[in-house]
């Protein structure tokens, strides 16, 4: 790898979906919180520069100060996070791109802690060859399209990937997409999305059915 990578983690959602009651990220495994070991895996990966992580917005310095306990280090930054996870993620690649214009950036879940190292490597490694990367596994399951409760058709799996993170980009490639999304009144929960919205071509790197996300309750039970 012979391009400079940030990492931008995204932290700033409510997780209401986990029946918690406390955003998800903050929920604590062996007295440190689920977004510790989240960067934790970037900081001691070796190949990331910066670190951008995005808060939620309400209570942001009580956040920001309690991560703090956990992770205090050259390079790290917290930022505020938006009304919507484009606008979080779009504030962290404003923040990162004052630090470093031409870097390569992975846009990763504040609550998939499992990612490895080898992951991460291999998604810059990607984005440095195509310009965008993502981070998929091949669906094992059979997938049926349903329409109103009735079985449509059987999907080829062969063909079908369940989108994990890191999603690696230029930073000038996905920055350029967002706004035009925006520009354009689009609203996407996905990266790569956006970045699809915008023709941009995407090339898949080997996730890990380990690289998890932790999000409804039962995730946290077997947590």
């Amino acid at each position: 790898m012979s391009r400079k990578a940030d990492a931008l983690i995204v932290a700033a959602g409510k997780g209401e979906r986990s029946g918690l009651n406390i955003p998800k990220q903050f929920f604590e495994i062996d007295g440190k919180p689920v977004l510790f070991y989240t960067i934790e895996a970037f900081h001691s990966s070796g190949v990331i520069d910066n670190i951008a992580v995005a808060l939620p917005d309400e209570g942001f310095e009580e956040y920001r100060d309690y991560m703090r306990r956990f992770t205090d280090f050259k390079g790290l930054s917290y930022i505020r996070g938006g009304k919507s996870r484009m606008l979080s993620v779009y504030n962290g690649l404003t923040e990162l791109k004052k630090n470093d214009a031409e870097a390569l950036v992975c846009i990763h879940d504040g609550v998939r802690p499992f990612v490895t190292h080898e992951i991460i490597k291999a998604s810059i490694e990607c984005a440095e060859k195509y310009g965008a990367a993502l981070t998929a596994v091949k669906i094992t399951d059979t997938v049926k399209l349903v329409e109103n409760g009735i079985v449509k058709s059987t999907c080829d799996r062969n063909r079908l990937f369940a989108a994990q993170t890191p999603q690696t980009f230029d930073i000038d490639i996905i920055k350029n997409a967002y706004e035009k999304a925006f520009a354009d009144g689009m609203e996407f929960t996905d990266d790569c999305a956006v970045a699809e919205y915008c023709g941009v071509e995407i090339h898949i790197n080997e996730g890990s059915i380990k690289n998890r996300k932790l999000t409804v309750r039962e995730d946290f039970e077997w947590l």
